[in-house]
């Protein structure tokens, strides 16, 4: 170790630091409540200008959710995956290589067939 230092303050810091005594927890705790505070409601914490502004968003965001759950969805197939693709029997060309792993074609057949899986035709 370095020389300069007297070896009893050495052992003193390593006791003190790495070996807290008994008393060290209820310090820690008694010095953490001290500090602690109580969680607040939401609001407590935003601003007062944007209080409107965010409850506003907030039902708007449910509104649309709502709306959403409460309306069939347009286009039945679009929840169809990629599982029920490949299972299905009367499968698009497009579908066929692009699920079922078939040659793909080249050049211009290959954005026709693009073309035909997006509803382009």
């Amino acid at each position: 170790m370095n020389e300069w230092l007297p070896r009893d303050f050495i052992e003193r810091e390593r006791q003190r630091v790495f070996e807290p005594d008994v008393d060290f927890a209820r310090r820690t705790v008694a010095r953490i409540g001290r500090n602690a505070t109580v969680a607040g409601w939401v609001w407590d914490y935003v601003p007062s200008f944007a209080g409107p502004i965010m409850a506003a968003s907030t039902v708007m965001v449910l509104a649309l959710i709502g709306f959403q759950w409460m309306t069939p969805a347009p286009f039945p197939d679009a929840n169809v995956g990629i599982v029920d693709a490949y299972l299905q029997v009367d499968a698009a060309p497009a579908e066929e290589w692009l699920y079922r792993d078939d040659a793909l074609p080249e050049g211009e057949d290959l954005l026709i067939e693009i073309s035909m899986a997006g509803g382009l035709r």
